[in-house]
């Protein structure tokens, strides 16, 4: 790190101060090298220079341009503590500030913005408090989960966090139900898109598919895309490359690092990644294959919001935003996983997957019913017919008032999209 404050300008008490800064937030100096220079050559130039660099880099750190500024030349080390833990606590908003300015692929950036951002809400709204304490108890001992509050309109008051994967966020959603006592419901992990409007000269960004506008209003829809490295023994190297072909993923390289080894080069879309890529690929490696990547920009994308309706009515927190090629495939997936998981009613439930007002898939759970012609020895037909029917109406009537209770485990089936 000597050689960081004679690149950047910046003196030996400022080096010796960001030093302490970067290992307070887990980044040794030392590894963080050329990463950590080119960081700090972008900040002190941005400084220098004023702008929208600058700007950027002060909305990341939570401040305004000048004001960060002016903390950058008075206190280096102080400023860059607060840029990090900015990135920490911004998430997918972060990633995006700093994909524009070409730095988000480096380690030291990196380490703060987790894969998987997640939605937990609490099944009562009047529990709101004890989840925000619990949630904030976890993540003392755990660094690597970024939190941000959030505000649906299904499901109320809640939070954002970011997780290293799936494996890792249910086992946070465990620590939140036997240690604290707390049920809650876990929305699918979502990454920021950007839309462009028609007849507007606005890009909006959206994070969840709550957010998603009109598609009348859309003239183009931008996904994030990664640049992947993954390094597998070659006798996986078959199903690795199936693997990347279902995500959408685009081949880049493949070199042999020795005889028994492959280093994968994929771009792929990271809202493939975000979900169940990862316990994917270490299954289909027995473990050994590794995982890297870095943000690549955006590319248009054909994505579409598919709803999930349960007796025609529309559950905001099973709604999804897929590539319309998956949407009819992991919309049949979801139907069927959804059936398997919500108990029988007194009233037939029909599964619905759309988008708009099309139906792509559709199942129905047939309702539990009492054998009402039970006590009926012999007699006439017609006897029992019209305890049939009157059972008939009776269901009709309960399927208008009745509503369905969506178990936990409905959410997971979202998350968990194929079978491997």
């Amino acid at each position: 790190m000597a050689g960081a404050g004679r690149i950047a300008g910046l003196t030996e008490a400022q080096v010796l101060s960001i030093g302490g800064a970067l290992s307070s937030v887990g980044i040794e100096a030392e590894a963080g090298g050329t990463a950590v220079q080119k960081v700090l050559i972008q900040i002190t130039t941005a400084v220098q220079k004023g702008g929208s660099e600058l700007a950027a880099f002060a909305k990341v750190a939570g401040q305004g341009a000048s004001e960060f500024a002016e903390a950058w030349t008075e206190d280096a080390g102080t400023a860059f503590t607060d840029f990090v833990e900015g990135v920490g606590k911004s998430g997918q908003r972060a990633a995006l500030v700093l994909g524009d300015l070409g730095i988000v692929n480096e380690r030291s950036v990196r380490a703060f913005i987790s894969l998987a951002g997640a939605g937990i809400y609490p099944v009562d709204s009047s529990e709101f408090e004890q989840l925000r304490t619990a949630i904030e108890k976890l993540t003392l001992n755990d660094a690597s989960v970024t939190v941000e509050q959030k505000s649906s309109i299904a499901l109320g008051l809640g939070f954002r966090c970011g997780f290293l994967g799936l494996l890792h966020m249910e086992v946070f959603k465990q620590r939140l139900e036997q240690e604290y006592n707390i049920t809650a419901i876990v929305t699918a992990p979502s990454v920021a898109y950007k839309i462009k409007k028609k007849h507007s000269a606005d890009t909006i960004t959206i994070e969840s598919p709550a957010e998603f506008p009109d598609p009348g209003t859309i003239e183009e829809i931008l996904e994030p895309m990664i640049n992947a490295t993954i390094i597998v023994p070659k006798e996986y190297l078959g199903l690795l490359l199936h693997l990347c072909q279902e995500k959408r993923g685009t081949q880049k390289d493949l070199t042999f690092l020795t005889e028994d080894r492959v280093i994968l080069s994929y771009k792929l879309p990271l809202n493939e990644v975000a979900t169940d890529f990862y316990d994917q690929l270490k299954s289909l490696s027995s473990g050994y294959a590794s995982f890297d990547y870095e943000q690549s920009g955006y590319q248009p994308a054909d994505l579409v919001k598919m709803d999930i309706l349960l007796n025609g009515k529309p559950v905001d927190a099973l709604s999804t935003i897929v590539h319309r090629d998956n949407a009819y495939g992991l919309g049949k997936q979801l139907v069927e996983r959804l059936k398997k998981v919500i108990n029988r009613q007194l009233f037939e439930v029909v599964i619905q997957a759309a988008i708009g007002a099309k139906i792509i898939a559709r199942s129905s759970i047939s309702p539990a019913r009492k054998q009402v012609t039970e006590k009926c020895y012999g007699g006439d037909i017609t006897r029992k017919r019209k305890l049939l029917e009157k059972q008939k109406k009776g269901k009709k009537k309960m399927k208008q008032v009745g509503s369905v209770e969506v178990p936990h485990e409905a959410f997971l089936a979202i998350l968990k999209k194929t079978d491997v």
